[in-house]
């Protein structure tokens, strides 16, 4: 299981390397640039980080990610 730590991690790998998330149903992301993801801050009211991911599509529109529904992180060669 991934965690929103470990997806953080990859937006801010220096370099960063290019990846795409896998969804359990089969749905792909890719996430070219570090434009094209986002982690939301962490709840102000609990202080706990909030489980879900961001992906924006080709066109700029925001997919909310469940961190428990990603099956898989390829990384491109």
């Amino acid at each position: 299981m991934f965690t929103i730590d470990f997806l953080e991690e990859q937006l801010k790998a220096t370099p960063f390397v290019p990846f795409t998330i896998v969804t359990n149903s089969g749905d792909r992301f890719a996430i070219k640039t570090t434009d094209h993801a986002d982690v939301p801050p962490v709840d102000e009211e609990t202080g706990e980080r909030r489980p879900w991911f961001i992906a924006y599509t080709e066109r700029g529109v925001p997919r909310y990610l469940a961190v428990v529904n990603i099956a898989s992180v390829e990384h491109k060669p």
